[in-house]
């Protein structure tokens, strides 16, 4: 604020009051965010709440921290109590409503916790890696299940859905879906953002392949994943479209590259694999994600459809996916989708830092999906790398038939 010179601010983003003041809630489907504002002084903080939602003791342990409840519905009469100030916004997050009549002089600038919050620390990333065995155990738990059932009687999309939230749920971290789960068999997988409603949905039967997009908010962390799983019999060509995305995923997942480049311009390097054979997916390679937070979580961005502003440059700490895609109309869809930290890949005196992705997620890709014959030495080495990762990080929390299943995959 000081840097901006501002006197006071105002924000309105609820992931951005949340990760300031160290809360979640639960006011929103799928986000452990709660309604409110928050105004900040040189002195002290007003939280505007729905009172009945905060404890008393809360209360009082936020008093201790500077930090003061009011009630949600006075913000507008203590904006407009306010003397003339300073006052820093994020124009894209604060309803025009509050402040188009106020006597302040306004600084439009993008919350500085916009920044702040997208670089994890070394100590939330760990809780992270924890809370990614959490999530792998979940989706083996979940093949298990529909291997076992799938060849006795149809499973619906629908209930897909419901056992990987329970199976999420066994873990005392877990809160709610980090979004509703995109279960899609079949053509229903060709729709990016598909999902089964109980007027609208498929069984699982007969061959085809299964896309399951699907993540978790748990108290250390916030996942993101898909996988396509083959049921019954797959064609070459659908091998073929799969092997294709995994190249896709592999050259963004191992690419090095300087810090501080704009993030956008990144998302081609996971699209070349793809253009090769004259292909290509309609939306953005990768998007940030929260602490427990939002599972879209700005700025960073890996999409050629996002401006490279300076707010998207690569900074090390930030966590985001990478998912390309091939999709079928009324055939079938395939994405496989990663969530990866920036870290610190090494320096050269010449020319500065450079930085490289280290996956997160824990959980493999499937192996009889593959065509070798389209893969290069380097890209099978890294399969096996990341592979053994996964075996290493989540068969010790395995009965032992269930680590042979895994060992298998």
């Amino acid at each position: 604020m000081q840097t901006l010179k501002a006197d006071t601010h105002l924000i309105a983003s609820l992931d951005d009051i949340a990760w300031i003041t160290n809360l979640r809630g639960s006011d929103i489907e799928c986000n452990p965010v709660f309604m409110g504002y928050l105004w900040i002084d040189m002195h002290k903080a007003l939280l505007f709440i729905h009172k009945d939602s905060i404890s008393p003791t809360l209360t009082a342990t936020l008093q201790k921290e500077g930090i003061l409840i009011d009630e949600y519905e006075r913000i507008g009469s203590f904006l407009s109590s306010l003397p003339p100030s300073n006052l820093l916004l994020d124009p894209q997050s604060i309803p025009s409503s509050l402040v188009q009549s106020l006597p302040h002089t306004l600084i439009q600038e993008p919350n500085p916790s916009l920044f702040l919050k997208s670089i994890k620390s070394q100590e939330q990333i760990h809780h992270i890696q924890e809370a990614m065995i959490q999530d792998g155990i979940a989706l083996c738990h979940l093949q298990l299940w529909l291997e076992s059932l799938q060849n006795t009687h149809p499973i619906s999309e629908l209930e897909v859905a419901e056992r990987l939230h329970t199976f999420r749920s066994f873990h005392p971290h877990f809160l709610e879906d980090s979004f509703h789960s995109i279960v899609g068999f079949g053509a229903n997988g060709a729709q990016c953002h598909y999902r089964a409603t109980q007027e609208d949905f498929s069984f699982i039967q007969g061959d085809g392949f299964l896309l399951l997009d699907s993540g978790g908010h748990y108290l250390n962390g916030t996942t993101d994943i898909t996988r396509t799983l083959p049921i019954g019999s797959i064609t070459q060509e659908q091998k073929r479209d799969y092997t294709l995305v995994l190249k896709a995923h592999i050259a963004m997942a191992s690419t090095i590259f300087p810090e501080n480049i704009a993030m956008p311009l990144l998302d081609s390097i996971t699209r070349a694999p793809l253009w090769r054979h004259h292909l290509d997916y309609r939306h953005g390679t990768g998007h940030g994600v929260g602490y427990c937070l939002s599972v879209h979580e700005g700025p960073q961005v890996l999409s050629c459809f996002a401006p490279p502003l300076a707010k998207t440059k690569a900074k090390e700490g930030m966590i985001l996916s990478i998912e390309p895609g091939i999709y079928r109309e009324g055939k079938w869809g395939v994405r496989l989708e990663n969530l990866v930290v920036i870290t610190l890949d090494g320096e050269s005196e010449e020319f500065g830092r450079f930085l490289r992705f280290e996956p997160l997620s824990l959980y493999p890709f499937e192996r009889e999906c593959l065509d070798l014959d389209l893969l290069t030495p380097e890209e099978i080495k890294w399969i096996d790398e990341y592979h053994a990762k996964v075996y290493e990080k989540l068969s010790p929390h395995l009965a032992t038939a269930s680590q042979k299943w895994l060992e298998e995959k």
